[in-house]
């Protein structure tokens, strides 16, 4: 489960994963920057929802769209939603602009994950499949520990807009590990 290919596997989606704690816990941080360059305080709570939202929503479309045209295409896809809502977020001039790129993020989100369930029962056995979900859940322990730290130094360093940013080289890396699980 954890050496070649599978290894791999493992790492990408484990990596994904990650990425998604990270994201979510580092607007948590940055939220407050992003209201006082951008205004629209009223609308704190749906900047702060929306991209969870649009994943709930996101993930059983996701599954039909990936049956109908393959988990490869599916993914791909996804992945590149997500990383233009990033771009979305690192542009946003007003609060709506960055609503609508945290939807987006969320919507390419919540297909990733409903892609990466289908890795996992295509190449993990069903005795590997309660260890690799436990390390899908455990994802989420660092970045609740170390991903404030990270929203709230890059933001007061660098900007709130690179908090986003350098989860993109992340995002790249993770969706390399996983894709090749998708094909054939």
């Amino acid at each position: 489960m954890f050496t070649g290919r599978l290894g791999r596997i493992t790492v990408g989606i484990v990596l994904m994963e990650t990425l998604f704690a990270v994201q979510t816990l580092v607007t948590i941080t940055v939220l407050p920057a992003v209201v006082a360059d951008l205004g629209g305080i009223r609308l704190y709570g749906v900047g702060l929802s929306a991209s969870v939202l649009a994943g709930a929503v996101a993930l059983p479309v996701a599954a039909k769209i990936a049956y109908r045209f393959g988990a490869l295409a599916t993914f791909a896809w996804s992945v590149v939603v997500f990383a233009i809502g990033t771009c979305v977020v690192i542009a946003a001039t007003a609060m709506p602009v960055f609503i609508l790129g945290r939807l987006v993020e969320g919507a390419g989100g919540g297909a990733q994950y409903a892609v990466a369930l289908a890795v996992v029962t295509r190449v993990y056995s069903k005795s590997q499949r309660p260890r690799l979900l436990a390390l899908w859940t455990a994802a989420w322990a660092l970045p609740g520990l170390l991903g404030p730290s990270y929203g709230g130094l890059v933001a007061s360093t660098l900007g709130w807009r690179w908090a986003f940013g350098l989860l993109l080289p992340v995002l790249a890396v993770a969706a390399l590990l996983i894709a090749p699980a998708l094909t054939g």
